[in-house]
């Protein structure tokens, strides 16, 4: 033992440990910054305004250290987290950090209000999703092609002609029963073409006013159609869908800006999109 500790190695293996030692005991470590958690006077005006929001008032003393404590906790275990790659192809992870990428674009957007002119020209150019849709008030009878079958367009032309005679009778007591309203008013395309089909919006659009027209088809078989009133469709003025028109417009350049960021980060990437069963370059 005593020739062992004699030999020149072993002294020299002794003092590289000892220097080794001292460095860990006295030297700075690569990993002190990840060590200290701040909680700064920032954060903690943050934690307070959060529950400010949330329960409509200030948080306690108690209430306060308990956020500071949440954070601090959150804090190590995100860090732990991440020495231990469990944020590495993360699909939860990966899209809660596109969708901070997209806010960006959306806080970008929302920090530059449009003027009334930037409106106005939206408006313009996209009047056709903004104008106000014709509107319709009828009366109709109808003859159903599953009862009547070939009778059907007979029996409703007949019909056509007693309405519209010197002495018309109760429409209401012609035709076959149905779960079809017997008058509607100021009804918008949609809501008829969900109704009685397309073919019978279009016919409504020529039918003339105030007479008895017909037989007009929908899904529901023929039909005897009084038209009351038809009023047109009109181009709305921006005061009248000023927010549907801003919500619009934000929608709309905020897909800009994003767009515009994209392409300006695909710039720096080379992208590359092997398929499956394709050879590796």
């Amino acid at each position: 033992m005593r020739r062992l500790l004699r030999e020149p190695l072993v002294h020299f293996l002794g003092l590289a440990l000892l220097i080794i030692v001292a460095y860990w005991a006295i030297g700075p470590r690569q990993d002190d910054a990840d060590t200290v958690i701040v909680v700064s006077p920032n954060r903690i005006e943050q934690l307070s305004a959060v529950f400010a929001r949330t329960w409509q008032r200030p948080p306690t003393d108690q209430e306060l250290k308990g956020l500071i404590d949440d954070f601090v906790k959150e804090e190590i275990y995100v860090r732990e987290a991440r020495k231990l790659g469990l944020d590495a192809d993360d699909t939860v992870i990966r899209r809660r950090l596109r969708l901070k990428m997209e806010f960006l674009s959306d806080a970008e957007a929302e920090l530059t209000p449009p003027t009334d002119q930037q409106l106005m020209q939206y408006l313009s150019d996209h009047a056709a999703s903004f104008a106000k849709p014709p509107l319709y008030s009828f009366d109709q009878v109808n003859f159903s092609l599953d009862r009547r079958g070939p009778s059907a367009e007979t029996d409703a032309r007949t019909a056509l002609v007693a309405l519209n005679g010197a002495e018309p009778p109760d429409p209401v007591g012609l035709g076959d029963p149905t779960l079809l309203p017997s008058s509607l008013n100021d009804v918008d395309p949609a809501t008829i073409s969900r109704a009685f089909g397309e073919a019978f919006v279009e016919s409504l659009r020529s039918l003339p006013i105030g007479v008895w027209s017909g037989p007009v088809a929908s899904v529901y078989g023929l039909h005897l159609v009084r038209l009351r009133v038809r009023q047109e469709g009109a181009s709305p003025t921006l005061a009248d869908v000023r927010d549907q028109v801003l919500r619009e417009w934000m929608h709309a350049r905020k897909q800009e800006i994003e767009a515009q960021r994209l392409n300006a980060l695909l710039a720096r990437y080379t992208v590359e999109v092997r398929l499956p069963g394709s050879k590796p370059p």
